[in-house]
């Protein structure tokens, strides 16, 4: 038996999902265990399978997780869950400050 390297304690479960390769790629599979950091994933074959996609496990792609493969056999993988990406911040617009002095431009507004 190999060593055990797992952070957190995995759950056993035999849940369908999916994993999304990337445009129209979707491979079923099933979730044999599950943690707050990883999964073990069961699969016709692994071969064709990317180191990262995403798993769905809503057909309709509601519930997903970034994974991350760290193992595999011929139909097995061994993925980490990867952050969600977080959205680009924005930086807010200046607000034009007032000056001290007046200003003489002049502004035409159209009536």
């Amino acid at each position: 038996m190999k060593d055990d390297h797992r952070h957190n304690n995995r759950q056993a479960m035999e849940y369908p999902a999916q994993i999304h390769a990337g445009a129209d790629a979707r491979f079923p599979c099933l979730l044999r265990d599950v943690s707050e950091s990883g999964a073990r994933i069961l699969l016709p074959a692994s071969k064709g399978i990317p180191d990262d996609f995403v798993l769905l496990l809503a057909h309709d792609g509601t519930a997903s997780r970034n994974c991350h493969v760290v193992w595999r056999t011929e139909r097995e993988l061994g993925v980490k869950f990867q952050s969600m990406p977080k959205p680009a911040p924005t930086k807010p617009l200046p607000y034009p400050q007032p000056s001290d002095e007046p200003s003489s431009e002049v502004v035409k507004l159209d009536t």
